[in-house]
């Protein structure tokens, strides 16, 4: 893939230690903001990405996971430095294990936050279901700007009147209404279990307290499955602890990327 194909994406920072982020369903590389000046402050490179369908970023005919992985993988070919670490939230954390698989040699680590470990075990009902309830509110005619709004905050814990938080709020209300609905149905029909199996990089896991969506005994239970992994709950917090309480997400989150590239 040449560069000029990539995702679209930001780089801020120099050095040998890139830490890619990777988001959720909602939002873009845009709500990432806080993250990529607080980290770039500590002297890490930071690439946020747009996933295929978000942002200025092409929609696919066919949006999958495996397939935004790949992306991701080029992206690392192109961008890369000596020391590489994916930090894959919600979606971006299914996403963030196929990579690690992908390009064994480059990603020295990966972050999983706030995500859930695999939809494939669910029934075809059951999917249906999930896809139906995510999409009503557009199939009754609203936007994303109408209804994603509420639905984050629902999705906070107490400082969902945060400054980072409101961020979060604003940016998630501009994802496409397309590259939703296509986003959700690649979530509930991906399989993770086979790339957890393989998966041989450091592992981070961190959930937030009150998270409905990532919840902690569901993210406690995968880290049980990955052995070695290392398991953090950010207090008080929801969906989106890397805004809702930067200093205790970054405590966890700095030293580990430290420990795995030696830095």
């Amino acid at each position: 893939m040449t560069r000029e194909n990539l995702p679209d994406y930001m780089k801020v920072g120099n050095g040998e230690t890139t830490i890619y982020l990777l988001h959720g369903g909602y939002g873009s590389k845009a709500y990432w903001a806080p993250v990529i000046e607080r980290y770039s402050r500590q002297g890490l490179r930071v690439i946020a990405w747009d996933a295929p369908g978000y942002g200025i970023s092409e929609l696919p005919d066919k949006l999958a996971i495996v397939g935004m992985a790949k992306a991701a993988a080029d992206l690392i070919d192109a961008t890369g430095t000596r020391n590489n670490v994916v930090l894959g939230h919600s979606m971006g954390g299914l996403i963030a294990p196929l990579v690690a698989n992908m390009r064994k040699d480059a990603v020295q680590g990966i972050i999983l936050s706030a995500t859930v470990s695999s939809f494939g075990h669910l029934d075809d009902k059951t999917r249906r279901e999930f896809i139906a309830e995510r999409v009503k509110p557009l199939d009754d005619g609203l936007s994303m700007k109408d209804v994603a709004g509420p639905l984050i905050r629902s999705m906070m814990g107490k400082n969902a009147d945060s400054e980072d938080a409101r961020r979060v709020i604003s940016e998630t209300s501009s994802t496409p209404d397309a590259t939703f609905r296509a986003a959700i149905a690649a979530i509930v029909s991906y399989d993770a279990d086979p790339a957890l199996a393989e998966l041989a990089a450091p592992t981070l896991i961190i959930a937030g307290e009150v998270d409905p969506i990532g919840k902690v005994d569901n993210l406690k239970a995968l880290h049980d499955q990955l052995e070695g992994s290392e398991f953090c709950v950010v207090p008080g917090c929801g969906h989106y602890a890397w805004a809702e309480d930067p200093e205790t997400y970054d405590a966890a989150v700095l030293p580990f990327v430290r420990r795995v590239t030696r830095t």
